[in-house]
């Protein structure tokens, strides 16, 4: 199936986008601010297997008209260069998911790899602390092998640091090599928790453990650092609107 797969950069549609306004929601006397359109950019190597139908659901779970008062818009871009992803997508993204491959250098330092065998360290991460309505980048996904492997030598530098130095509240990757398949399946199933399919919010740790028991495969492998008690939907909404349908 296909969204619309887009491989040019769109910064100045989002940049009109950035503009957009607050909503204020009053339901029983209580006032609450949701943001009203924020974004995940879904990134893809079109070399992996899955990994085109692991960012179509992602769009399919994320664009739910009920998901939480935070409207997202998913953008699905299919191999992009570096230069793009890091000045058209990275500054700009509420939550960040690339399905990619991923390695080291001779140092110890890991990577992301583009599709162009461009190669992404967390050096390179840009700000990530005002990507949207002055607020910072919730979560980056990088469903890569080694994506997430903690640091093991002073003198390195690893990808969750650059995420999480530069603003992101939490950052999710494998440590160790990831099946297409099982990665796949492991992506679905934690946007469905996260984004609350399951009629419960749930942060990205519950999220991440819930979507663990489903795929055995990726337990010991899949890592969350930094905070792991966020979520990506509001919550006051989903459950006043969605859940009980008012």
């Amino acid at each position: 199936m296909s969204f619309g797969h887009n491989n040019q950069p769109t910064s100045s549609a989002k940049t009109i986008l950035i503009a957009t306004t607050l909503l204020i929601i009053a339901t029983a006397g209580i006032t609450h601010s949701v943001v009203a359109d924020v974004w995940l950019d879904a990134h893809y190597d079109s070399r992996l297997e899955y990994a085109d139908d692991k960012v179509d659901a992602i769009k399919l779970i994320m664009e739910n008209e009920c998901l939480g008062g935070m409207r997202y818009t998913v953008y699905v871009f299919g191999d992009w260069y570096k230069d793009w992803i890091i000045k058209y997508s990275l500054p700009y993204a509420i939550v960040w998911h690339i399905a990619s491959h991923g390695g080291f250098d001779s140092l110890g330092n890991n990577f992301l790899l583009t599709h162009y065998n461009e190669l992404i360290y967390g050096q390179e991460i840009p700000d990530l602390t005002n990507v949207h309505e002055g607020g910072p980048m919730y979560l980056a996904f990088a469903s890569a092998c080694y994506s997430g492997h903690p640091r093991v030598w002073s003198r390195t530098y690893m990808l969750y640091q650059g995420f999480l130095d530069k603003g992101a509240l939490a950052y999710m990757g494998y440590m160790y090599t990831v099946g297409d398949y099982e990665a796949f399946l492991f992506a679905r199933w934690f946007y469905h928790y996260a984004a609350g399919d399951d009629g419960i919010i749930h942060t990205v740790g519950e999220a991440k453990t819930l979507a663990k028991y489903m795929v055995p495969a990726v337990k010991g492998n899949i890592q969350l650092y930094g905070a792991s008690n966020i979520v990506i939907v509001d919550g006051y909404y989903f459950v006043n609107t969605c859940v009980k349908g008012a």
